[in-house]
């Protein structure tokens, strides 16, 4: 799911985790999903 893009904390509701660390230790994110968010920061970053 986070891979697909939905929030971690959304994921750990729908998955019934008692705490988001469960979620955090599951989540296995693909190199794609990496690269996506160190693109969006350095946009972030060159737009200051």
């Amino acid at each position: 799911m986070v891979n697909s893009g939905v929030d971690l904390f959304a994921v750990d509701k729908v998955l019934g985790h008692s705490s988001v660390q469960s979620a955090q230790r599951y989540s296995h994110l693909a190199n794609d999903t990496l690269l996506k968010a160190v693109e969006a920061g350095a946009a972030k970053h060159k737009a200051w």
